[in-house]
């Protein structure tokens, strides 16, 4: 750590065995089974496979780890991906309501005109609704 705050110039401990570890590149789901699968094959030997299949050492060891986690099921990216409505919790189905509320947007004609003064109760209620509480401490501005 000093050495590398102090600027100095880093030596490769060999631990890490070559620069594979740092070079990676794109690569699609079924290029992800055939890497793992080659990675098996050969024993875990992650550096091998990172050298042959030019990605890099840290891409190899996550996609066995996924792979022996969850199958090819977990090697699959889900970035970006919209949850079906049986997949949403309680909570996601609220915000996603409160969502669509909000986009409406709809602003509700002003009747009062600022002459909130009632002649007997209850027969004008207002409120300046700048946030909404919803759940547990969240809120929607």
């Amino acid at each position: 750590m000093k050495k590398y705050t102090s600027h100095s110039e880093l030596k490769d401990s060999g631990k890490g065995m070559s620069q594979t570890m740092t070079k990676g590149r794109k690569t699609t789901a079924e290029e992800h089974i055939q890497i793992v699968d080659h990675c098996l094959k050969h024993r875990k030997y992650y550096q091998a496979t990172a050298e042959t299949d030019e990605v890099s050492y840290q891409q190899v060891y996550q996609w066995v780890k996924k792979f022996e986690a969850a199958g090819e099921e977990g090697l699959r990216d889900r970035r970006g991906r919209t949850k079906e409505e049986f997949e949403l919790t309680a909570e996601e189905k609220l915000q996603l309501e409160i969502k669509r509320i909000t986009k409406a947007d709809h602003v509700a004609e002003n009747i009062l005109n600022r002459e909130s003064k009632a002649d007997y109760p209850n027969e004008k209620w207002c409120t300046d609704v700048t946030e909404f509480i919803y759940g547990v401490g969240k809120k929607l501005i």
